[in-house]
């Protein structure tokens, strides 16, 4: 059995998909992933991808959640998640 439990990256506490979830669902006031979906717009696959595996592919997507939940992209991604988009 492997280790899931979240890696630090550069010093800074990577941010599990649950608790990135949970932050999202709590700012929209909606208690399930589909919810936060249909809250967004953004499809609930690209909001797995996002969560689980963030990355420069997904940028736009990030900064809309970001935009539409009022959570800082910093809280929601560590640092190094999206660094290549920049």
């Amino acid at each position: 059995m492997h280790d899931v439990s979240p890696v630090r990256l550069h010093g800074i506490p990577a941010v599990s998909p649950t608790i990135r979830w949970q932050r999202v669902k709590t700012a929209l006031g909606v208690s399930t992933n589909a919810e936060v979906a249909e809250r967004t717009g953004i499809p609930l696959r690209t909001l797995d991808r996002l969560f689980i595996n963030p990355d420069s592919s997904l940028l736009r997507n990030a900064r809309r959640l970001s935009a539409l939940t009022g959570i800082g992209m910093d809280e929601l991604f560590p640092a190094d998640d999206l660094a290549e988009a920049a």
